[in-house]
């Protein structure tokens, strides 16, 4: 008993109603293709901003990488002076030998102008195993301190083909063999061993400051969106160049730790180490094996095309409006002579005969009251000729 009331009250409820019924397919109709067109359109919208994004940001680590590259490069053309004659025999010999010193110095001189070092390169040092050297700052000098007891010059001698690329930031730093500093520059060293050409026995050390603010330029001036930025990470994943305070605002978004493990020699992933979705690119040098990075939230990779997402939505929802409106316009239009006609035949119904419908129109509702209208008509005439 309970369910057949249940299901009577569901045959009254006005939305089981066939104006309920058109409406729900009035809406359909006019809305639903506005919404599909409206996910396809953000599903490719959404991939083409994101591609864009991510493209632009790679595009300007890899320039970066290029240009690092290439200062290392040329900074590293000092390292030819291995094979000059005049250091060789500077580093074998004890004795200090005038011309020798002046000539190496001039060599120094004659690098620097052949591939525009002047400004990157601060300082060159050559020392041998004894401590005898020679830098472009101090000249000639003597060295009091076992240089194989020295952290980097012991993983020289146990790898001597192998070039040091030591960030500012490291532990322990590399050791001012001249006793000069620099005035509070940071500098980066490039390392590495000079050996005899037949026996390629170490007969000595090459050390090449150079100016980091370079690098460190490239940290502060080059931003992804808000709070994304670039930095450099060493061989390990560590970071070495970050920007500063007065030119990252990232904060609640520290920097990675251990990029190493991402694995290849460049990438593009969306990481979660960090507590919230971040978008991540990373190229390595081929030179120092050090990482160029830059981090994003994901979320600001991808504003553009939520913000065309929130747009959508908002159409659609106004579509919807606007079809409700529509239909309630347009349906009142539509219905009202039927609702007439209707009560005209409740009335007839309850024997009132004279209920006739006003005839407006010759559309197929107009000619459905002149039907009711002749009905009455015949019903009275019927009920006259009984009388009689």
């Amino acid at each position: 008993m309970k369910r057949a009331n249940f299901v009577m009250m569901l045959r009254r409820y006005p939305f089981n109603s066939l104006r309920s019924k058109l409406m729900a397919l009035f809406v359909i109709l006019t809305s639903a293709p506005l919404i599909a067109v409206g996910i396809v359109s953000y599903q490719k919208s959404f991939q083409t901003l994101s591609d864009y994004s991510k493209a632009a940001n790679a595009l300007v680590a890899e320039n970066f990488l290029q240009e690092l590259d290439m200062m290392f490069l040329n900074a590293s053309r000092l390292l030819e002076l291995e094979n000059n004659p005049m250091v060789r025999r500077f580093l074998f010999s004890q004795t200090e030998t005038y011309p020798e010193a002046m000539g190496i110095l001039q060599t120094f001189q004659l690098y620097r102008e052949m591939y525009q070092l002047n400004e990157l390169v601060l300082n060159v040092t050559l020392v041998n195993l004894y401590g005898k050297g020679i830098s472009e700052r101090k000249g000639v000098f003597q060295l009091n301190q076992n240089l194989r007891k020295e952290p980097y010059f012991q993983t020289l001698l146990e790898t001597p083909d192998e070039t040091l690329y030591v960030p500012p930031s490291s532990i322990p730093a590399v050791p001012k063999l001249d006793g000069l500093d620099y005035g509070g520059k940071r500098t980066i060293s490039i390392m590495s061993t000079i050996k005899q050409p037949i026996t390629h026995q170490v007969i000595g050390f090459i050390t090449i400051d150079l100016d980091s603010s370079v690098v460190q330029q490239f940290s502060e001036t080059n931003r992804i969106g808000k709070t994304g930025y670039f930095f450099v990470a060493d061989r390990n994943g560590k970071p070495i160049f970050l920007p500063g305070p007065e030119a990252a605002d990232h904060n609640g978004l520290p920097p990675l730790t251990d990029v190493a493990r991402f694995g290849g020699t460049k990438g593009q992933l969306v990481d979660n180490s960090l507590g919230m979705p971040v978008f991540v690119i990373y190229t390595i040098s081929s030179q120092t094996g050090w990482y160029i990075v830059g981090q994003v939230p994901l979320a600001e990779i991808t504003r553009d095309a939520a913000q065309i997402r929130n747009l959508i939505f908002a159409s659609a929802i106004l579509s919807v409006v606007v079809a409700i409106t529509l239909y309630f316009y347009l349906t009142n239009r539509m219905t009202r002579p039927i609702q007439i006609l209707k009560n005209k035949m409740r009335l007839a119904a309850s024997g009132y005969l004279e209920a006739k419908a006003q005839i407006d129109g010759t559309d197929e509702i107009a000619d459905l009251g002149r039907s009711f209208n002749t009905m009455l008509e015949q019903i009275k005439q019927l009920l006259d000729r009984s009388i009689e």
